[in-house]
C-alpha cells in the first residue's frame, strides 16, 4: 500500500516489530518532505526518498543509513536537514558530501562514529552546502577530515561531550571563512586552536570544560578577531589561578557579551582588562566561589547587564550602599545576583 500522493510529513515511532520502510510506500510519492522516525529498534533500512528535505532517526539503532557510494551521488537532493540522534551503530564514518541544497546536520549519541571524510572526488571541492555541524556525545569520534574542511559557507560549528577528539577542522581560518558561531564543550584532548588561528568572521565563541584547550589559552589570539562579539569561558574548576596575568588573554576591544564559569580559586577579575572593552554590555560570571573584587579600574560604562551566580563573596560585597564593590557596579541599569534582581 503506497503513501497519499500528496503526503508531505510521516511520523513513525515506538514500532517495536518494523524492520524495514517498503520501497512501494515512497514509489508514487513525491510529495514526502520530512520523515521523522523514533524508537523503532527493529529498523535496519531506509529506502532511498529523493524529495525528502528533512529526515530524523532517533533511538533506531539497527537501521542503516543509505549513503551513496559514488561521489556522482546524491541521494538527498533536496535534503536541508538531517539530524541522527542515538542511531546508526553500523555509522562509523559519515561523509560530508553529496548535499545539494544548504544543509544543517546534527549528530548525537552516535556511540560508533569516528571520523567525518570527504570522499577522494570531492576533496578538491567547496562544499558549500554545509551550512551548520553539531556534533553531540559521541565518545568515540577521533578526527574530521585530513586537511580540513572546504566549507566556505559553515556558518555553526558546535562540539560537545566527544572525549576522544584530539582537534578542531585544520586550516579553519582560510577554509572556514564564513564560521560565525563556534561552541566547543567537553573535549578534555582538545589541545589548541589550529594553526593559523581562528576565521577572523567569528562572532560568537564558547569553550566549556576542555582543561587542556584552556592551558594553552595564552595562544588563543583572540586579539586579532575583529567580529568577536560574544566570548564564554570556562575554567574547569582550574586551581591555583588567583587572578588574571596581563598576557593571560587579550580579549578584543568588539565584545558585547563575556561570559566567566568556574574559575573556583579566582579572587580577582585584575588585569583581563575588562575596563578597555568599551563595546560590552553583558557580563556574567558563575561559579567563582572566592571571587571578592572587580578591576580596580572598575567595569565598563557601556556595561548594561550584569549577572552573578553562586559567587557568594562577591555576593556580598555588592551590597547596596555599604558593599565595598557597590560603587564600581552602581552605574549598571539591570543586576541579578543568583537569580533575584536587584531593585534600583
Amino acid at each position: 500500500m503506497g503513501l497519499p500522493p500528496m503526503l508531505e510529513t510521516l511520523g513513525i515511532e515506538k514500532c517495536h516489530i518494523l524492520e524495514t520502510l517498503p520501497e512501494r510506500m515512497t514509489q508514487n510519492n513525491t510529495s514526502l518532505q520530512r520523515l521523522y522516525i523514533k524508537d523503532c529498534d527493529s529498523l535496519t533500512s531506509l529506502p532511498i526518498i529523493s524529495s525528502l528535505k528533512s529526515l530524523e532517526i532517533k533511538q533506531c539503532r539497527k537501521v542503516e543509513l543509505p549513503l551513496p557510494e559514488e561521489t556522482t551521488q546524491s541521494y538527498y537532493p533536496r535534503l536541508t536537514s538531517l539530524d541522527i540522534d542515538g542511531s546508526c551503530d553500523s555509522l562509523t564514518s559519515f561523509p560530508l558530501a553529496f548535499f545539494t541544497k544548504r544543509v544543517d546536520l546534527d549528530f548525537q549519541n552516535c556511540e560508533n562514529l569516528e571520523s567525518f571524510y570527504i570522499p577522494d572526488g570531492l576533496r578538491n571541492m567547496d562544499l558549500t552546502s554545509l551550512r551548520t555541524i553539531s556534533i553531540f556525545d559521541c565518545p568515540n569520534l577521533v578526527s574530521f577530515p585530513q586537511g580540513g574542511l572546504p566549507a566556505s559557507n559553515l556558518r555553526g560549528l558546535a562540539i560537545s561531550n566527544c572525549k576522544k577528539l584530539k582537534s578542531l577542522p585544520q586550516r579553519m581560518h582560510t577554509l572556514l571563512t564564513s564560521l560565525e558561531y563556534l561552541t566547543i564543550a567537553d573535549c578534555p584532548e582538545i589541545v589548541s586552536f589550529p594553526e593559523g588561528g581562528l576565521p577572523t568572521n567569528l562572532s560568537s565563541l564558547h569553550i566549556w570544560d576542555c582543561y587542556k584547550l584552556m592551558e594553552s589559552r595564552k595562544e588563543w589570539g583572540l586579539q586579532t578577531l575583529p567580529s568577536l562579539r560574544g566570548l564564554g569561558i570556562d575554567g574547569c574548576t582550574e586551581e591555583g589561578l588567583e587572578s588574571f596575568s596581563e598576557e593571560w588573554l587579550l580579549l578584543p576591544s568588539t565584545l558585547f557579551s563575556l561570559v566567566i564559569w568556574r574559575f573556583p580559586d579566582l579572587k580577582s577579575l585584575d588585569n583581563l582588562g575588562l575596563e578597555n572593552l568599551t563595546s560590552l554590555e553583558r557580563l556574567y560570571i558563575g561559579n567563582c566561589v572566592k571571587l571578592k573584587s572587580f578591576p580596580k579600574q572598575g567595569l565598563p560604562a557601556s556595561l548594561s547587564v550584569l549577572d552573578i551566580r553562586n559567587c557568594p563573596v562577591l555576593k556580598k560585597r555588592c551590597q547596596r550602599d555599604k558593599g565595598k564593590e557597590w560603587r564600581k557596579i552602581a552605574h549598571i541599569p539591570y543586576i541579578k545576583m543568583d537569580d533575584e534582581v536587584m531593585d534600583r
